[in-house]
């Protein structure tokens, strides 16, 4: 799925995702959310849980990926809060 995607559409694929999300299905929750970075692959929210979701799933090195689109997207966004979530997140990974 990609940009033909309608708001309602994404509105469930991000529902499953969290679902997903909260019942530890991580390979459906990391599906459900590719579809939205397919999307909309600049919106740093979705790519920081899914760095969290792949994070959960054991693939650090694809987590990190994910993490520094992130913070390269709340740089550009100008929210140096977020991007420290994101770094603080990317250090868990190598704790």
């Amino acid at each position: 799925m990609n940009k033909l995607l309608s708001a309602a559409d994404r509105m469930q694929v991000a529902k499953a995702a969290y679902i997903h999300y909260l019942l530890g299905r991580w390979d459906e929750c990391i599906s459900e959310f590719r579809q939205l970075v397919s999307y909309a692959p600049e919106d740093p929210i979705t790519r920081s849980l899914m760095g969290d979701a792949l994070a959960r799933n054991g693939a650090t090195g694809d987590a990190r990926d994910q993490y520094v689109m992130a913070a390269f997207g709340y740089m550009r966004r100008g929210d140096s809060d977020k991007v420290r979530e994101v770094r603080w997140k990317m250090e868990a990974l190598d704790a």
